[in-house]
Formats: structure tokens, C-alpha cells, sequence
């Protein structure tokens, strides 16, 4: 994914099973690269939907 301005370098802490689901995530909606989907979601071309989480998953992204 191209975009018309420079990315920055930016640090993210995460376990590495976390790591290794972005991986999988990116690979399995084709983008290449872990950057490249956290750029996708935060510009909301991936949309994050709460409305389709049960109400235990809601709670969950919530305690964490």
C-alpha cells in the first residue's frame, strides 16, 4: 500500500503471539507487510468492528 506521505519510525510493544497474529492477519487479507496492516487500520481501509464482538469479547478487548 502506497500513501502520499513519508511514513515515521514509531515503536509498538507486543507478546509475540500477537506478532505472529498480525503476521498471519496480513498475509491472510494479502497486504505485505506487519507496518503496512497497522498503517491499514488506523487509517480505517481494515475496519475494526465492535458491533460484530459478542459481549464476552467486548469485555475482553476492554480488560486488556
Amino acid at each position: 500500500m502506497d500513501w502520499d506521505e513519508l511514513k515515521s519510525k514509531r515503536t509498538l510493544t507486543l507478546t509475540d503471539t500477537a506478532w505472529a497474529g498480525l503476521e498471519a492477519l496480513a498475509q491472510q487479507l494479502g497486504i505485505k507487510s506487519k507496518s503496512d496492516l497497522i498503517e491499514a487500520i488506523g487509517r480505517q481501509v481494515v475496519p475494526l468492528a465492535e458491533e460484530g464482538f459478542t459481549p464476552e469479547e467486548r469485555q475482553a478487548v476492554k480488560k486488556h
